[in-house]
């Protein structure tokens, strides 16, 4: 402790010179700029990657394309190609993917009219058991 007042004592008293002080401010916090049409974007994507609709992902892809033509030096370009690739799965998604109950029956169809094409052809060649 009597260094402590030596060490004062040295200094001259008080050495955080009151005058000087200068109350503490928050930092105002970074305002993203939002991007409407690159959010749009990417919702649509998304959604026509899961749904597998194509109309959501072409949506999708005339969006990201305006956001890119309006694009500031601010613009966050991952975002812009995250959207991107999210629209073009969707696409091809949508192109790639069986088309649900509609391509199973027609399957079912086509595999029964082979087998009833082979069938007839046995018949004909005059196989026995056919």
């Amino acid at each position: 402790m009597p260094q402590d007042k030596a060490l004062s004592g040295a200094l001259g008293g008080d050495p955080r010179r009151p005058d000087q002080v200068t109350p503490w401010k928050r930092p105002a916090p970074d305002e993203e700029k939002l991007e409407p049409l690159a959010t749009a974007g990417m919702v649509l994507g998304l959604v026509g990657m899961f749904l597998k609709m194509r109309i959501f992902s072409f949506l999708a892809l005339a969006f990201i394309i305006s956001a890119f033509i309006q694009r500031s030096p601010e613009t966050d370009l991952k975002q812009l190609s995250m959207s991107f690739m999210f629209s073009v799965s969707g696409i091809l998604f949508g192109y790639l993917a069986p088309q649900g109950a509609a391509a199973a029956r027609a399957a079912q169809r086509e595999a029964a009219q082979a087998q009833a094409d082979a069938t007839m052809a046995a018949a004909a060649a005059g196989v026995p058991g056919a």
